[in-house]
């Protein structure tokens, strides 16, 4: 099953549509409602980042659901340069994206980068972060044999526990532990491919 795209932006465009159809998910795959609650949780992070993303965004929104397998997915096109983010970060108090805390946070920051200078991404995003070679399409599951810039919140999560202790890490971890979306979704995967990006959060229910 795959819903129709809906668009979303970050002035709440799409928003209750959005909600409606986690609803609509959720009964078609026949989510226990607790189930349910996750699925509209998750959902509503997403909103959230996206609402939090600067300057004018707009993105196509859609799940997919098989046995109970659900897949929020968000593909978001721009031309617009990193000297326009730059400039509209610059005019805040804190001359930062102060809202980058968080994973959502940090997953709205690599989609950001993303969208506005896909140099950035390359030379802002730690390596441990990011891989670059042939990747599974987290819509299709097919291989695609083109090479993006893939963040993987499992990929994050497994680094962390393999990671000798130290401050950065610990923090991280505490983030994880902190985190909805961490503590529900099974995976997080952000494919970065010069001006198009796409996030896809995965739960397999029940």
């Amino acid at each position: 099953m795959i819903t129709d795209k809906i668009y979303v932006d970050n002035a709440g465009g799409g928003m209750e549509k959005a909600l409606l159809m986690a609803e609509k998910v959720a009964k078609e795959q026949k989510l226990s409602k607790k189930d349910a609650l996750h699925l509209r949780l998750l959902t509503e992070e997403t909103l959230g980042m996206v609402k939090a993303i600067a300057g004018e965004f707009s993105a196509l929104l859609w799940m997919e659901g098989e046995l109970k397998n659900v897949k929020i997915c968000l593909c978001a096109k721009s031309d617009m340069d990193f000297n326009k983010k730059r400039g509209l970060i610059d005019v805040s108090t804190q001359k930062k994206n102060s809202a980058a805390v968080g994973i959502m946070g940090k997953i709205r920051d690599i989609i950001e980068k993303g969208i506005y200078d896909y140099d950035m991404v390359t030379a802002e995003i730690p390596p441990a972060d990011y891989y670059v070679s042939g990747y599974v399409n987290p819509s299709s599951g097919e291989y695609m044999s083109s090479a993006i810039y893939m963040w993987s919140l499992q990929k994050y999560s497994d680094a962390m526990n393999e990671a000798e202790s130290n401050s950065k890490y610990d923090e991280a971890e505490k983030e994880l532990e902190r985190s909805i979306v961490a503590n529900i979704a099974d995976d997080i995967r952000v494919g970065v491919e010069k001006t198009q990006v796409s996030m896809t959060i995965v739960k397999q229910f029940g």
